[in-house]
């Protein structure tokens, strides 16, 4: 009890904190996924996973009118290669669509690091088992399934494997 009287107050700010941030996400189209990730204390990777299991917040990946998208169909369409930022990686990992990358796809060093930094953080958190969280006045910890984390994590280090030996890496 004396724990739950420390843990709770830290907890209900944090949601509080998150709440806003969801707020600010929904409201604010500069509000990018990778800024939503710092404010989660994760990484873009992460934080894409966490809109997916929010039904009531969207992936924005970009905004234009549809004269502007045809535009950019034209271009993927005529390009002999392909850069994708860490958004557009992302999303083709939680759609398990990775592997169709190949040499006309490249992938920034820097993405490639990202990825494997949530690897790390998500190797990490199956240590844990699960995480605290506050509801209304009570602390709640949340049980993570072992095998569901033991599936992404084996599906993030096969992409990072696929990505490397077949795309293009750029240095910067």
């Amino acid at each position: 009890e004396e724990l739950e009287a420390t843990l709770l107050p830290s907890l209900q700010s944090r949601v509080e904190q998150i709440e806003a941030l969801e707020a600010t996400y929904l409201k604010n189209h500069a509000c990018t996924v990778r800024l939503l990730g710092e404010g989660l204390h994760t990484t873009t990777f992460g934080a894409l996973r966490y809109l997916a299991g929010k039904a009531s917040l969207p992936v924005r990946c970009a905004f234009a009118d549809s004269a502007a998208f045809d535009t950019a169909r034209t271009h993927v369409r005529e390009a002999k290669q392909l850069v994708l930022d860490t958004t557009a990686l992302g999303t083709l990992l939680m759609l398990e669509l990775w592997d169709w990358l190949d040499e006309h796809t490249a992938v920034t060093r820097p993405t490639i690091d990202e990825l494997r930094e949530y690897a790390q953080e998500i190797r990490e958190s199956s240590l844990a088992g699960g995480h605290l969280g506050a509801e209304g006045d009570n602390v709640v910890f949340t049980r993570s399934s072992p095998e569901a984390i033991s599936a992404l994590k084996q599906q993030i280090e096969a992409a990072i494997e696929h990505i490397v030996q077949n795309c293009s890496v750029l240095t910067s």
